[in-house]
């Protein structure tokens, strides 16, 4: 029961970040000062990415206890 709850948890948690990673920056009309940077535009999705996996860690832990 603890391993779907986690695992529901973080499907919340993956869907959250999926609508915020270009979301704030459309919403508060940063979005073309962001493609102004000397990165492309990969680059930059390739890292906010990065960040929220990086923010899955406790999800990931409290997963793999549960499991244990």
């Amino acid at each position: 029961m603890l391993m779907g709850i986690t695992i529901a948890f973080t499907c919340v948690q993956l869907i959250v970040y999926a609508g915020q990673i270009f979301g704030n920056e459309v919403k508060w009309k940063t979005l073309s000062g962001l493609m102004m940077l000397p990165l492309p535009a990969r680059r930059i999705l390739y890292r906010k990415v990065a960040g929220c996996l990086i923010a899955l860690g406790p999800s990931a832990a409290w997963f793999s206890s549960a499991r244990a």
